[in-house]
């Protein structure tokens, strides 16, 4: 990466070279992380490195369900698991075709929105907080 980034004078098939080796390498990187977590599923360590894969878009989040389940209970109660289900949680009630309802006076002019009332229309939303610079 560091090679591509500085050299400006790479061909084309020097610079496809590095993507594809750039790739592998990815690839590889990402087996061992899915390794790692199939063999020690109940550790901190673990759900710390869920949490990585998820911000890094490294992992679906259906795997992350199914890992979930494998956690042992005393892990509860960790900051990393409970962020976990609070992700999982959120994926399962936003996730495509799910029916929406919710109700708010929470709008610019104070009058109350019913998202029934759009009932039947397409609609779309998005989500997003003021503390993350991605949304």
């Amino acid at each position: 990466m560091v090679r591509k980034a500085v050299n400006k004078s790479l061909s084309k098939d020097e610079i496809d070279n590095i993507e594809k080796e750039i790739a592998c390498l990815y690839e590889k990187e990402n087996k061992i992380r899915l390794d790692f977590l199939k063999q020690n599923p109940s550790s901190i360590a673990a759900l710390w490195l869920v949490e990585d894969m998820i911000i890094r878009s490294q992992i679906e989040m259906d795997e992350v369900i199914k890992y979930l389940e494998k956690v042992d209970e005393k892990y509860y109660n960790n900051s990393y698991y409970k962020a976990l289900k609070t992700r999982v949680e959120g994926y399962l009630k936003t996730k495509a075709g799910n029916v929406v309802d919710f109700k708010t006076s929470q709008t610019i002019d104070g009058n109350v929105f019913d998202i029934k009332s759009l009932r039947g229309k397409y609609v779309i939303m998005d989500f997003w907080g003021t503390w993350c610079g991605a949304c």
